[in-house]
């Protein structure tokens, strides 16, 4: 799902379920955020991510975003790409609070009902994810 917000492209966490089928342990497991960007952008796919899960109501958030915001440029030159995701917010609970911050660079996403979280295992906020160019955390 894409939106688009103060000139700016941003995407939507979806989860879809793998089929038994394709599984090799036979279970269903969601498959999302970075398979799905790699689709969307190729070259993606050889960087390694730094994501961290915000939200506009967490005062540690508020203190992170903007250091985190002045380090991007940093990182982008050892080839890792910051992705900040709204947990259990969708794009307009959140974006005020970041042009506030004047927070811009990183790539925002939203994941609206905590799904992706679950996955990462989410328990409290801000929390960083770091994901190799393997896909591995």
């Amino acid at each position: 799902m894409c939106s688009s917000f103060y000139g700016r492209t941003f995407f939507c966490i979806v989860c879809k379920r793998r089929s038994s089928a394709d599984s090799p342990s036979g279970q269903q497991r969601n498959i999302f955020l970075l398979k799905r960007l790699h689709r969307l952008f190729p070259k993606e796919a050889r960087k390694r991510h730094n994501c961290k899960f915000f939200a506009s109501t967490c005062d540690p958030c508020r203190k992170e975003l903007p250091e985190l915001n002045s380090i991007v440029d940093e990182l982008k030159l050892k080839n890792i790409k910051t992705v900040i995701i709204g947990y259990k917010e969708g794009f307009d609970a959140f974006m005020g609070m970041l042009e506030d911050l004047k927070v811009n660079k990183p790539l925002i996403l939203s994941d609206p009902y905590g799904k992706a979280g679950k996955e990462y295992g989410v328990y409290g906020l801000p929390m960083t994810v770091f994901i190799g160019a393997d896909g591995k955390v």
